[in-house]
């Protein structure tokens, strides 16, 4: 077998992070007791032991503590401890690699696996650094994984699961708002935008004020407009779009999240298909119907994405 690995996807977003006075997590016994704005790398000798102490930190919250159960679950699912699959990084991202797997002598036939690895924020303090770990373990125990060389990968869905979907980025932001209501109550209640979202008794209220806040775009609506022209789409494919200023920003792209996606769908297309054009030539030896059926499904797939690779080569 010939196995090539194409490429990581970063569909994890940094949290936002607001400066407090107080809180109830923090007691005398705690490490991180009166050092909540201190770098959380410094908590011990070592990343890998400052990432223990902040599990066992955040496993105060119950909200957390159940998610971070369901992690090590996931992890052991592949032969690992948790502690394993969390690193310090530039920023907090969850990175899902896909690999893809084809025979040389047919490679139509492929086969597909995912690693998942945490990355937290090295430059946090403590209390962002507790925060961006319970929102990205979201991401690592919930999120679906997306196949993009599959024929019904489109920005729709890829947007819908990138922000509404299970383990997307508002579940995570409400698990997150959960958590600090539970261990860092003075923060919760100073948080406007955990304020106009969470809603701890009434889950669905919560759901939709997600949707209402992560769906704005302010002044770049019109862009998004314009660039979704490019797939057939039109704001009657997205109801929950709006106008009103965004409050809710990629940390990846500076953008609203509906266009950050846009982009993030972009590049990952452009990689597709650069992948796909690497594995047509392996079919010199393979039958000439086999060539025109991939051929023909690259076209078909690619057109709009080949432009887009060719000028983010360029730069």
């Amino acid at each position: 077998m010939h196995k090539i690995v194409l490429f990581s996807f970063f569909l994890s977003f940094n949290v936002f992070a607001w400066p407090i006075k107080e809180q109830i997590l923090f007691t005398e016994n705690d490490p991180v007791h009166n050092k909540s704005h201190d770098k959380w790398t410094k908590l011990a000798n070592t990343p890998t032991e400052s990432i223990l102490i902040l599990l066992e930190v955040l496993k105060k919250s119950p909200s957390a503590k159940r998610i971070i159960e369901q992690a090590e679950v996931k992890a052991a699912k592949v032969g690992k401890e948790l502690i394993d699959l969390i690193s310090a990084g530039e920023h907090s991202i969850t990175d899902t690699t896909l690999i893809r797997h084809f025979s040389v002598s047919d490679p139509l036939a492929v086969t597909y696996e995912t690693r998942s690895q945490v990355f937290l924020n090295s430059d946090h303090n403590i209390e962002d650094a507790l925060l961006d770990l319970a929102h990205e373990l979201v991401h690592f125990v919930h999120k679906e994984a997306f196949n993009p060389y599959g024929d019904h990968f489109d920005f729709n869905d890829f947007l819908d699961s990138t922000l509404e979907g299970r383990g997307g980025e508002i579940q995570a932001y409400l698990h997150e708002c959960a958590v600090m209501s539970e261990i860092m109550r003075s923060r919760f209640l100073k948080d406007e935008n955990c304020q106009r979202v969470y809603f701890p008794t009434n889950k669905q209220r919560s759901l939709e004020q997600g949707k209402a806040a992560f769906y704005q775009l302010g002044e770049f609506k019109q862009i998004f407009l314009e660039e979704i022209q490019l797939f057939q789409l039109n704001e009657k494919n997205f109801p929950f779009l709006t106008d009103r200023e965004a409050s809710f920003i990629s940390s990846a792209y500076g953008l609203p999240y509906p266009l950050a996606s846009l982009r993030e769908f972009k590049q990952i297309m452009a990689k597709v298909c650069r992948n796909d054009q690497e594995r047509y030539k392996y079919l010199q030896r393979a039958p000439s119907s086999m060539g025109k059926r991939l051929k023909k499904d690259l076209d078909k797939r690619c057109s709009p994405f080949f432009a887009f690779y060719e000028s983010s080569d360029n730069h």
